[in-house]
């Protein structure tokens, strides 16, 4: 506000006071210097030691789920400040209501983020809470924040930029899998099948002699050797209780043709409702996505697992989850498998079906894996032999299909 212009006046002014021996001239030159002087040392230190925090009563909510976020400002020095101004960036997705403050009236919202104004004594903190309303699942960062604040008498200003996000984690909808016409009992298998056994080829326990039937890919050659008679590998046995979701989040052919956000949308809630039903039936459920995950850029992998907080893990992989593909989901699909125990269900979720991908499909059912495919492409399956499929395209009507 006051620049070199400023400063030759008022010399100007104090020149003629003296020179016409005016004291009264002087008077005004000096009243704006130390105004000035003080201005400019009060907005040097205003934002020193002044802490801008968030707090969200929830930090994992489902959409249109209402959470509560309170900000404060701390001022953690002597020197008050006499205003204080915070415009909080906040994502498209996430309407915020009126500010409901114990300490200030309510405060402007804006479309692109949140306005809220303090005044801070030495020492002192103040706060506002806002109600968040998330529209759409995803991961959500609230922030970064610009701060202004000045002199008490607002001749000079001061801004900081406080880069910290708060993260806001915003789960897929789950909807019961007899909603979208999928029997349960044929995607999980029967309850008395918890104890079907399988023999796992990752898991050796040893060799016996080679008997008619026996597979020749079962055959360990060394121990032929030495034995002089041809002699299987003898396998550790498993239990079918694992379910691991595989993801396709390509919905066109080609990545240059973008996205089409109602089916992979659709997609990602077939996938959490699995996920919900696995769990609740005592099931070890994973979850794995061909796409980048927010903040490391590589493919999303939760393990199956049957701990307590599984289906968080989940669903809070799914709410990760993003349209820009890392690898195609016929290499996706083939690389994932070595990675989960033999014996578990591959349920696979496509918004598109491609021929790369039904052999991917077809290559892990002839190698004794047992998949199930949910495709919600708008055009209808193609032939798909023995392979239990169904066709949930979305806002229409479900149907299975058992070739």
């Amino acid at each position: 506000m006051f620049d070199r212009l400023w400063l030759i006046l008022f010399g100007a002014i104090v020149a003629v006071g003296i020179f016409v021996s005016q004291p009264a001239l002087l008077a005004l030159p000096v009243f704006m210097f130390v105004l000035i002087g003080a201005g400019r040392w009060w907005q040097r230190r205003v934002l020193n030691r002044v802490r801008y925090a968030r707090r969200f009563s929830y930090t994992h909510v489902f959409p249109d789920e209402p959470v509560d976020m309170t900000i404060e400002a701390h001022n953690d020095k002597r020197l008050p400040v006499p205003w204080l101004i915070a415009h909080d960036s906040l994502p498209e997705n996430i309407q915020a209501a009126d500010a409901v403050s114990p300490d200030e009236p309510p405060q402007a919202t804006q479309s692109t983020g949140i306005l809220h104004s303090f005044v801070l004594r030495g020492g002192g903190r103040s706060r506002v809470r806002l109600r968040l309303s998330p529209k759409s699942r995803g991961f959500y960062a609230i922030g970064p924040a610009i701060l202004h604040s000045g002199d008490p008498f607002s001749l000079f200003e001061t801004m900081r930029t406080e880069d910290r996000r708060a993260w806001l984690v915003v789960y897929p909808k789950i909807v019961p899998l007899a909603e979208l016409g999928i029997p349960a009992k044929d995607l999980f298998g029967e309850k008395r099948a918890h104890q079907r056994i399988f023999e796992d080829p990752s898991r050796t326990m040893g060799v016996r002699d080679y008997r008619p039937g026996d597979s020749m890919r079962h055959i360990h050659w060394k121990a032929t050797a030495r034995h002089g008679a041809p002699q299987t590998r003898v396998y550790e046995h498993t239990v079918s209780t694992s379910v691991m979701i595989c993801l396709n989040v390509a919905t066109f052919q080609h990545a240059w043709q973008g996205v089409d956000p109602e089916r992979l949308e659709h997609a990602i809630e077939l996938c959490a409702s699995i996920a919900s039903e696995g769990v609740e039936r005592g099931y070890a459920v994973g979850a794995a996505a061909n796409c980048g995950a927010p903040l490391t850029g590589q493919s999303i992998h939760v393990p199956p697992n049957r701990a307590p907080d599984q289906l968080r893990h989940v669903l809070e992989a799914l709410a990760a989850v993003t349209h820009y593909i890392v690898t195609p989901f016929d290499s996706f699909l083939l690389r994932e498998s070595p990675r989960v125990r033999w014996g578990a269900t591959l349920v696979v979720v496509t918004p598109l079906l491609t021929a790369a991908m039904l052999g991917a499909i077809a290559q892990l059912r002839d190698a004794g894996r047992r998949v199930v495919l949910v495709s919600t492409d708008s055009e209808p399956l193609p032939p798909v032999g023995n392979l239990l499929a169904y066709h949930l395209p979305a806002r229409r009507q479900a149907e299975a299909t058992h070739g």
